[in-house]
């Protein structure tokens, strides 16, 4: 893995996100809701999930940074994704 400095990640993710826009307003509604295979997740579950994951990781550092040690709460992200019904949005 080659090292880059917090800038050049920036910058990447500045790319990355310029694009994003364009690429979603492609995928349809249905086809955003429809599951990618029998049993997995929707591509709306899989965005609201990883908005969960980041909430949840984010509260996890300060915790750990807090308190000093690793001790994290679990994340159900079946739970949150089912309960909050990213599916319907």
């Amino acid at each position: 893995m080659i090292p880059v400095s917090v800038a050049e990640a920036a910058n990447e993710l500045g790319s990355i996100l310029e694009l994003m826009p364009e690429g979603l307003a492609r995928i349809s509604d249905a086809e955003a809701a429809r599951p990618r295979a029998p049993g997995k997740w929707s591509r709306k579950q899989i965005l609201g999930h990883l908005v969960d994951s980041a909430a949840n990781n984010h509260q996890r550092f300060v915790r750990a940074a807090i308190a000093g040690e690793l001790i994290f709460p679990p994340y159900e992200q079946d739970g949150w994704v089912g309960v909050q019904a990213y599916a319907d949005e």
